[in-house]
């Protein structure tokens, strides 16, 4: 019995040892994979979080960048007016688009908004309703009497045979851009020469002695000269310029158009916006500003931008002043700020006065349809013009 026990007791103790190591083995194994599995984990997790930390920086890095550039993009364009992005701002925030007029007779001055055709004032337009038959002809004038001032020996105007004596270009001290105001400066108006507005051109051509131009189509809206500018009328670059959307010349041609090119241009612009198509105070003087843009964009960097502020101009059958003036005295202060914030090639010329008749009524001798001057009005407004043209050229 003795030996049976120890037998059994032996196999008892050979069946259970081998569960013993497997159970001691299992578990060891199983706080290994434990661990390995937690290190992996662990590791895991370390490099989500430093793949997580290198892409904040990326992406941190590059808003940080494209706001540093959008904030040196702004900087660079408020001082060139290369602003298309801030103009597109101040449109969106017009509050009124159209021009609103007092109710006459309404003893508390209400106004209320009139129904208008404005045109969207940052989008150049050759829409030209109503002068179909002409208005291109007028443009290929313009762009052709630039050209004859700065080719050699080339004819004072379209047509004409006289050309300069000694066969050289003649060097432009301004360019005047506009409307019809600036059209009838060449005696022309709808496109085509009129005998009663010759003295005008006489008297052009007496004052800026063959030294200026002036490109204006009558009817014409801020964004129709934008146009104009940017289809030929202005195809002077200044190497120092932005030549984004230009047709450039060669190195060579335009170093020597800047030679030859004008000094002074002379803008007035936007009164048919106001009048016309009945576009808000806002909107006419956002056209002009896009207008100043281009201009800057094309011109050579010693030239000077003459902001002309609106004339004078009355809807009353006597010409007293009233609704349209208070509009056009908003714009032409809007004018002289913006002279005053530009880097200092842009200047603010007001001539208002010099056609009214006291304080409330236009002179009717300076401009008899309350709109444009006369002969003795382009006279007086001209030597006006002179005397700012020869302070700018720091002429005697």
């Amino acid at each position: 019995m003795t030996r049976r026990s120890v037998n059994r007791t032996n196999h008892a103790q050979h069946e259970v040892l081998p569960l013993n190591i497997d159970t001691i083995y299992n578990k060891k194994t199983s706080q290994d994979l434990l661990l390995r599995y937690r290190r992996r984990k662990l590791t895991g997790q370390i490099w989500t979080a430093f793949l997580s930390i290198v892409a904040f920086s990326v992406c941190g890095t590059v808003i940080l960048q494209y706001f540093f550039i959008q904030h040196s993009k702004t900087s660079i364009r408020e001082k060139t007016y290369n602003a298309d992005h801030i103009l597109d701002w101040k449109l969106a925030s017009v509050k009124q688009w159209c021009r609103s007029v007092r109710t006459v007779g309404d003893p508390n001055g209400g106004a209320k908004e009139i129904d208008c055709q404005c045109e969207d004032p940052l989008v150049p337009t050759h829409s030209t309703a109503g002068r179909e038959s002409w208005w291109m002809d007028a443009h290929d004038w313009n762009v052709q009497l630039f050209q004859n001032f700065t080719a050699e020996g080339g004819a004072l105007s379209p047509g004409d045979d006289a050309a300069s004596k000694n066969g050289t270009r003649r060097e432009l001290d301004v360019v005047f851009l506009g409307d019809s105001i600036t059209m009838r400066w060449n005696a022309r108006n709808h496109g085509g020469y009129q005998e009663k507005m010759a003295e005008n051109k006489v008297i052009f051509e007496e004052l800026f002695e063959n030294r200026a131009c002036a490109l204006g189509i009558s009817g014409d809206t801020g964004p129709n000269l934008l146009w104009r500018i940017q289809n030929g009328e202005m195809p002077s670059i200044a190497s120092t310029s932005s030549t984004k959307g230009v047709n450039t010349n060669t190195a060579n041609a335009v170093s020597e158009e800047e030679e030859f090119g004008p000094k002074i241009w002379w803008l007035l612009i936007g009164i048919n916006d106001l009048r016309y198509l009945g576009c808000s105070e806002e909107i006419v003087m956002i056209s002009i500003e896009r207008v100043v843009e281009e201009i800057q964009l094309r011109k050579s960097i010693n030239s000077t931008v003459v902001l002309n502020g609106l004339l004078p101009s009355s809807e009353d059958e006597h010409g007293r002043l009233g609704p349209l003036w208070e509009s056009i005295q908003k714009i032409n202060a809007e004018l002289q700020e913006h002279a005053k914030k530009s880097s200092g090639d842009v200047r603010y010329f007001d001539a208002g006065s010099l056609f009214l008749s006291g304080d409330r009524y236009i002179d009717s001798d300076l401009m008899p349809d309350f709109l444009h001057p006369s002969s003795r009005g382009f006279k007086k407004w001209g030597k006006a013009i002179k005397k700012e043209i020869d302070s700018i050229l720091k002429k005697p």
